[in-house]
C-alpha cells in the first residue's frame, strides 16, 4: 500500500500519466477481442468503430494497428482532414501526379500505391466522417476488390461514410459506448497514479458519463487549477467541478443560433421549451429524447452550457401560515437534506428577526457539520437567551457535547452539564425516561423529555458508554457518566476491576443495573429516530448485535422521516449502529454489503462531513475481514475528510486505526510518523484505536515483545464504560502477542456475557493458546478454521500460526507444517505481517527437495521435471514426498502456497 500523506502536504503532483498522449485502454476488451479475430483472419473486408465525441474511438484505432503489427501485418495510417483537399488524408503515401491530373487518373495512381506488391494491407481510417469524396472512392474500391482490410472511426453524429456502411457484409459496424462506472475508476486511477476520494469519483463519473476524452480533459483542468490535490493519500476536488473552456468550445462547436437557444433553454428548465433546432441536437447527442417525448440534457453537456453553478441559491419558498416566506422551515428542509452550506445562508436571513430563537438552531447545525466550532460560542449564548422551551436545550446540549467530543473531551459529561444549566434534570438513566423531569418549563413542550433522552443516548454512545452501563443523573460538570462494574467482576488481569474515580466519599456508590430490553423504553416523537439509533449502537457495543440490528430495522421500517430532529446524526448513528453489529456478529458478506449500501447511500446526498464518517467505518470494516489494502485507502481517505472538517472528532481514531493498518503491511516508519503526529488528548471511544496501533508497532519493532500494559489498562477502561467489544478485541491482541495467560479467565467471563460467536471465537482462541499439552494445536486448528468462516481471515492467521508453534512443541512436525501453511495462505490473503506469522517454525527442504517442489509448483509432471534435472521419476516422486510431508500438505496442489516465501517460484 503506497505510503500516505499528511493532511497539511497537499500537493499539485499528477504525475506523467495524466498528461500523457496515450492514455491507458481500459474498459475494451470485447471491443478488442472482434478486432483481433478480425486482424488474425486477414480477411478482406472492414470494421467501423463508431460512438459520440470523445468515446475512445481513436485510442481504440491505434491499439488496433499495434496488433496488425505485431501480426506482421503492413499498416497505413490516414486521418480525416475535410472535404476540401481531394486525395489529402492519403498525401504521405500516395505519390504526387506530374502535371493536371483528372478525377479518374488519380483514383488509379492511389489504388496501385496501397496495393502494392505485398499482402493485403491494413488502412487504419481515423475520423473517417472527415473524408473527401475521392478518398472514400479509393477505399471504396478496394473493399469491393478484397485488396485491403480497413479498420476506421466515425462519430456516431456524422454521416459521411454511408457509402462504406452500404458495403454490407464486407464492412461490419462496431459501436463504442461509453464506460462503465467500474471502467471509469480504473481509467481514472490509471491518470492520476493513486486513490481517488469516493465523492471525487462519483463527481467526476457523473460528469464525464464514461467518455475517456471528457474525463482526462477535466483531470487536467483540475490538476492545472490547482482545484484536483493529492491530500494525505486520495485525490481530491475542492470547489466547483466545470468542463474546461477548450473542451466546451470544442463539443458546442458548429451549432446554430437556434440550436444553441434551444439548448440553453432545456438547461435552464424553461417550461414549454420548443424543440426547433432538437433534430441536429439530437444527431450529435447533445440532447436525448426519453420514451415519453421529453428532451433530456446530458450532464456533461449541461455543464458546458451553464457553466460552474456559482450562484448563491435563493431563499426556498417554504411557506408558513398567512402564506408569508419561512426562511426558517427553509432552513430546516437544507439542514435535513445535508446541503449544510445553503442551511447556514438562509438562516443568517432570519437572524435579525430571530425571537424564539428557532433561526438560531438550524444556523448552529449547519455550522456544526461544516466543523466551524470557532464561530459558535456567541450563537450558542445567543440561542440560550431566545430558548427557553421545547427541546431547543436538549439540541443546544447536543451541539456541546460534540464540541465536546471534538475537542476530546467526555461528550456525555457536557452534555449533562449543558442540560443542568438550562434548567432540565437529565434522567435517572437513559433506560428510564420515566423518571426524567422538565424543570424550570411548565409549558415546555411534550417533546422535551424525548429530546433531553435522545440526547444523552446520543451523548453517551459518542463516548462509547455501551449498554451495559448505565448513565447516571446530571450533578455538574464533573458528575460520573458510568456506573461501575457488578460486585464480582474481575479486571482483564484477574484482579477486581476499579473504575477510575471510584470514591465513596465522592458521592454514591457503584452499583450496576441490568440493561432493559432494546427499545420498550425509547422515547416517541421526532426525536425517537436518534435515541433508537444511538442506542443500537450501544447495544452493539455491550455484545448484542441482534438486538441492535433489530432497533436499526424497526428506525428504517418508520415511514415518518420527514420531521425527525437531528437527521445528520440520525443518520451517521444508524450507519455505526449497523455496520459495528454486523462486525460484532461474525457477517462479512452481510457486512461489506451494508458498508457499500451506506456508501451508495451517501454518495447520492451532497458532499459533507459523513463523507468522513462513512468512509472510516468502510475501513474497519475491511480491517477485520482482513482487505488491508481496502482498509487503508478508505482509512486514508477518512483522515483526509477529518483535516477539513471533523465535527465528529474523528481525525484521531482515523489516524490511529491506519497506523495500525500500516503496521500490519509492513509499513512501520509511516506508522510511527501517524502516530508520533498525533495531538495531547484523544475523545475517549478513539483511546482504544490509539494503544492499539502504539502496542502493535512497538510489537513489531520488538519481534513480539512488547508490553501489553497499555492494553490491559484500556481493556479496564472499556469495561467501565460497559463497551464489552472493545473489551474483548483489547484482551484479544494480548492473546494474540504471546500472552494468552493474562487474559484467559477475564477474556472467557467477559465473551460469555456477549451474544457474538465472533467474540467467543476470541475467547477460544486465548483458552486453547493458555492450555499445554498435544490437544492444543487441534483446539487452535479449529478456531483458526470457525475464524476464516467468519470472514476474520487476518485473526485466523495468527491463530493458525499459533496452532502451528503448538504442534511443532509437541512433536507433531506434519500437523505443525499444515498449520503453517495454511497460516501463510491466510496472511497472503490480507498480505500481512504480524508477530506471530513472523514466528512461524518454517519448513527446510534439502536443496534437492526445494529444486523439484519449485518445479512441480509451476505446473509441471513428475515425468518433466525428471526429464529436466536428468533424474528417475521414482526419485522425483520420493523427494516429493518429503517435500509433502515437511510442508504438511497432501499433493502438489497445494506447493504454490506451501513453498517458503523465498522458495515460491516468481
Amino acid at each position: 500500500m503506497a505510503a500516505v500523506a499528511p493532511p497539511s502536504d497537499r500537493r499539485r503532483d499528477a504525475g506523467p500519466a495524466v498528461l500523457s498522449a496515450h492514455p491507458s485502454l481500459v474498459g475494451r476488451d470485447a471491443e478488442l477481442a472482434v478486432l483481433q479475430r478480425f486482424l488474425v483472419d486477414a480477411a478482406p473486408g472492414g470494421v467501423l468503430l463508431t460512438g459520440p465525441l470523445g468515446v475512445g474511438r481513436t485510442r481504440l484505432l491505434r491499439e488496433a494497428v499495434r496488433l496488425a503489427r505485431d501480426l506482421g501485418r503492413r499498416t497505413v495510417l490516414v486521418t480525416g482532414t475535410g472535404p476540401d483537399v481531394p486525395l489529402g488524408p492519403l498525401a504521405h503515401v500516395v505519390p504526387p501526379v506530374p502535371g493536371e491530373a483528372d478525377r479518374f487518373v488519380l483514383l488509379q495512381h492511389a489504388l496501385a500505391a496501397l496495393r502494392g506488391d505485398r499482402d493485403r494491407p491494413v488502412i487504419a481510417v481515423d475520423d473517417a466522417h472527415r473524408l473527401d469524396d475521392l478518398t472514400c472512392s479509393v477505399l471504396e474500391q478496394l473493399l469491393l476488390a478484397g485488396d485491403a482490410t480497413v479498420v476506421a472511426t466515425e462519430r456516431s453524429d456524422h454521416a459521411r461514410v454511408d457509402r462504406l456502411r452500404t458495403l454490407g457484409d464486407d464492412v461490419r459496424p462496431l459501436a463504442i459506448r461509453p464506460l462503465a462506472d467500474a471502467d471509469t475508476d480504473r481509467l481514472l486511477h490509471g491518470m492520476l497514479g493513486g486513490d481517488v476520494e469516493a465523492r471525487t469519483a462519483q463527481r467526476l463519473r457523473e460528469l464525464a458519463q464514461g467518455t475517456p476524452l471528457f474525463l482526462r480533459e477535466i483531470v487536467r483542468a483540475g490538476h492545472e487549477t490547482g482545484r484536483l490535490t493529492r491530500d494525505s493519500g486520495p485525490w481530491r476536488w475542492d470547489g466547483p467541478m466545470e468542463p474546461p473552456p477548450r473542451l466546451g468550445s470544442f463539443v458546442l462547436a458548429g451549432l446554430g443560433a437556434d440550436e444553441r437557444a434551444v439548448l440553453e433553454q432545456l438547461v435552464a428548465g424553461v417550461p414549454g421549451a420548443g424543440y426547433g433546432g432538437a433534430g441536429e441536437l439530437v444527431r450529435r447527442e447533445l440532447i436525448r429524447i426519453d420514451r415519453a417525448g421529453r428532451a433530456e440534457v446530458p450532464p456533461f453537456v449541461a455543464a458546458v452550457v451553464a457553466g460552474a453553478d456559482r450562484a448563491e441559491p435563493e431563499v426556498p419558498a417554504a411557506r408558513a401560515p398567512g402564506d408569508r416566506p419561512d426562511p426558517v422551515a427553509a432552513a430546516i428542509a437544507a439542514n435535513r437534506d445535508l446541503d449544510h452550506a445553503g442551511a447556514e445562508r438562509i438562516a443568517r436571513h432570519a437572524l435579525a428577526d430571530d425571537r424564539d430563537g428557532a433561526a438560531h438552531l438550524e444556523l448552529i447545525e449547519a455550522l456544526r457539520w461544516q466543523d466551524r466550532g470557532a464561530e459558535l460560542p456567541p450563537l450558542l449564548d445567543a440561542a440560550a437567551r431566545r430558548v427557553r422551551t421545547g427541546d431547543g436545550p436538549a439540541r443546544l446540549a447536543l451541539t456541546r457535547a460534540l464540541l465536546a467530543r471534538r475537542a476530546g473531551e467526555p461528550a456525555l459529561a457536557a452534555a449533562e452539564a449543558a442540560l443542568a444549566g438550562a434548567g432540565r434534570a437529565a434522567p435517572a438513566s437513559p433506560a428510564a425516561p420515566e423518571g426524567l423531569a422538565v424543570a424550570a418549563d411548565p409549558g415546555g413542550s411534550r417533546d422535551s423529555p424525548a429530546a433531553v433522552t435522545a440526547v444523552l443516548e446520543a451523548a453517551a454512545r459518542l463516548d462509547g458508554v455501551a449498554l451495559a452501563r448505565t448513565v447516571r443523573p446530571s450533578t455538574g460538570p464533573h458528575s460520573r457518566t458510568a456506573a461501575g462494574p457488578a460486585p464480582g467482576d474481575n479486571g482483564p488481569d484477574g484482579r477486581p476491576e476499579a473504575v477510575p474515580g471510584d470514591d465513596p466519599g465522592a458521592g454514591g456508590s457503584a452499583a450496576r443495573r441490568e440493561p432493559p430490553p432494546a427499545g420498550q423504553d425509547l422515547p416517541g416523537g421526532r426525536w425517537a429516530a436518534l435515541a433508537a439509533a444511538a442506542r443500537a449502537g450501544r447495544l452493539a457495543a455491550a455484545g448484542r448485535p441482534a438486538e441492535a440490528l433489530a432497533t436499526v430495522a424497526g428506525v428504517r421500517s418508520d415511514p415518518d422521516t420527514g420531521d425527525r430532529a437531528e437527521p445528520a446524526l440520525t443518520r451517521l448513528l444508524l450507519v455505526d449502529a449497523e455496520l459495528s453489529a454486523l462486525r460484532v456478529a461474525g457477517r462479512p458478506e452481510e457486512l461489506e454489503r451494508a458498508a457499500e449500501d451506506a456508501h451508495r447511500h451517501n454518495l447520492a446526498a451532497p458532499g459533507w462531513a459523513g463523507d468522513a464518517w462513512i468512509a472510516w467505518h468502510r475501513g474497519r470494516a475491511a480491517l477485520v475481514r482482513g482487505d488491508l489494502d481496502a482498509a487503508g485507502r478508505h482509512l486514508a481517505e477518512a483522515r483526509a475528510g477529518t483535516s477539513d472538517r471533523d465535527p465528529m472528532g474523528l481525525a484521531a481514531d482515523c489516524t490511529a486505526t491506519l497506523a495500525l493498518v500500516l503496521v500490519l503491511t509492513g509499513e512501520r516508519d509511516r506508522a510511527r510518523e501517524l502516530l508520533d503526529g498525533l495531538p495531547e488528548g484523544a475523545p475517549p471511544a478513539a483511546t482504544a484505536a490509539v494503544v492499539r496501533a502504539r502496542t502493535w508497532l512497538q510489537a513489531a519493532d520488538t519481534s513480539g515483545a512488547a508490553p501489553v500494559r497499555a492494553l490491559l489498562a484500556e481493556a479496564r477502561s472499556a469495561a467501565s464504560r460497559g463497551d464489552l467489544v472493545t473489551e474483548v478485541v483489547l484482551l484479544h491482541d494480548v492473546a494474540r502477542l504471546g500472552r494468552p495467560d493474562r487474559v484467559v479467565d477475564r477474556l472467557a467471563a467477559v465473551a460469555a456475557r456477549c451474544r457474538s460467536p465472533l467474540l467467543q471465537l476470541f475467547a477460544a482462541h486465548a483458552t486453547a493458546a493458555a492450555r499445554a499439552g498435544t490437544a492444543a494445536g487441534a483446539r487452535l486448528d479449529r478456531v483458526a478454521a470457525d475464524l476464516a468462516v467468519a470472514g476474520a481471515r487476518l485473526d485466523a492467521a495468527d491463530v493458525a500460526a499459533a496452532a502451528a508453534a503448538a504442534h511443532h512443541r509437541a512433536g507433531e512436525r506434519r500437523r505443525s507444517a499444515s498449520s503453517a501453511a495454511r497460516a501463510t495462505e491466510l496472511a497472503g490473503t490480507c498480505g500481512a505481517r504480524t508477530p506471530a506469522l513472523d514466528r512461524l517454525v518454517r519448513p527446510r527442504l534439502t536443496t534437492r527437495e526445494r529444486e523439484i517442489a519449485e518445479i512441480a509448483a509451476e505446473g509441471a509432471s513428475n515425468a518433466e521435471v525428471a526429464r529436466r534435472l536428468v533424474l528417475s521419476v521414482r526419485t522425483v516422486e520420493t523427494h516429493l514426498a518429503h517435500a509433502y510431508a515437511k510442508l504438511g500438505i497432501g499433493g502438489r496442489a497445494g506447493l504454490p502456497t506451501a513453498l517458503p516465501a523465498p522458495d515460491r517460484p516468481g
